[in-house]
């Protein structure tokens, strides 16, 4: 008997019509007449789809069969095996060719605002593709159990992104070595092993519950993966909202871990307004509640010989700001410079509680 003859004895002793097996096999019912007749051939994967719907075993269906058969299952499954390594060749691509992009676009561009692009890039481009990517991996079961050794690989390709753009960007600035925040790993391992366990979800169920109902299941597991790419939207949201703080801005510029860690309010902003994009002038004050922290933040020196009065005067100036909101000049500063000529200078008042925060970019 051969293969066209055990289907078809298979399908009706199962009771079914070549339609009813078509639309649990999602094909048209002329594909399983010409199986029948063997005008074509099922491949491997349709041969172990019949054998789960007409419930016998697929050695039943291929023992004993001609060789003709099993040089084209041979062939075919090579091909499968070809695709399925190109489309997990082709899907790992695609990934990395974003996360290229989203790196380059960071030294490229003629103007960087670190804020916004940390906002798009670090908490919300990456996060998604890492999240589809990894339930596109799961639902095919592409690189078979290595595939959860990925989660590694996008924990620390997401780490890569922050280190090759803001941390190789203060290095250059202050000519120093900074070593990679391996913290940040677990976000898009998170992140990947999630992604990864809904493409799980959907394959364990299209292969479980059979291919019509499977596409229902399907239906709501993508309305999973919707809500997942939601809460990562929400999280990015949330970050945006959570280092909104021109703090946040000052230790990127800056490198100064110091503005990350403290408690401050900002009261104050003023900058060269509309012209301000990048370059120009930016002025902050920030109230906090703790003088013990603010001793140790810097080497605070004593404003005696006025220059950096007379500066920061200057820049005040320029844009604007009202004298109660300016500093008094003879208490303590911190200033720094970085090579590109950027400036940033300090001012602290303990009465107060405030702290004065003056920019220059070049």
């Amino acid at each position: 008997m051969n293969i066209g003859e055990k289907i078809r004895k298979a399908r009706v002793d199962a009771g079914l019509t070549q339609e009813q097996v078509a639309e649990t096999l999602n094909v048209s019912r002329q594909t399983i007449s010409n199986w029948e007749n063997e005008k074509t051939y099922p491949d491997i994967s349709s041969v172990v789809l019949l054998s789960d719907v007409y419930g016998v075993s697929l050695d039943s269906l291929l023992k004993g069969e001609e060789p003709g058969y099993i040089e084209y299952l041979e062939e075919s499954t090579n091909t499968v095996k070809s695709r399925r390594r190109l489309s997990e060749i082709i899907t790992v691509s695609a990934y990395m060719l974003i996360w290229a992009i989203s790196v380059l676009s960071f030294w490229i561009a003629d103007e960087v605002d670190a804020l916004g692009y940390s906002v798009l890039v670090l908490w919300l481009i990456i996060p998604v593709i890492t999240v589809l990517t990894s339930v596109i991996i799961g639902a095919r079961d592409y690189f078979g159990k290595g595939k959860w050794l990925l989660t590694l690989g996008f924990g620390i390709m997401y780490m890569l992104a922050h280190y090759s753009t803001f941390s190789m960007a203060n290095m250059v600035s202050f000519s120093k070595v900074n070593i990679p925040e391996f913290s940040m790993m677990a976000v898009c391992i998170f992140l990947s092993s999630a992604g990864m366990g809904v493409g799980e979800m959907i394959r364990l169920i299209a292969r479980c519950i059979g291919k019509r109902a499977g596409e229902k299941a399907k239906k709501a597991v993508k309305a999973c993966v919707c809500m997942l790419l939601v809460a990562v939207v929400v999280i990015g949201i949330y970050a945006c909202y959570e280092n909104n703080g021109c703090d946040s801005a000052i230790v990127y510029n800056w490198n100064l871990q110091e503005f990350k860690e403290a408690d401050l309010k900002e009261v104050y902003h003023r900058d060269s307004g509309e012209s301000f994009h990048g370059d120009g002038i930016r002025y902050h004050v920030f109230e906090y509640d703790d003088n013990e922290y603010t001793d140790g933040m810097f080497d605070w020196k004593p404003a005696e010989d006025g220059a950096y009065a007379n500066t920061a005067e200057g820049w005040l100036d320029e844009i604007g700001v009202s004298q109660g909101q300016r500093p008094e000049y003879d208490r303590c500063t911190f200033w720094r410079e970085r090579k590109d000529g950027n400036k940033i200078i300090v001012f602290r008042s303990e009465a107060e509680k405030r702290l004065y925060v003056a920019e220059s970019f070049m």
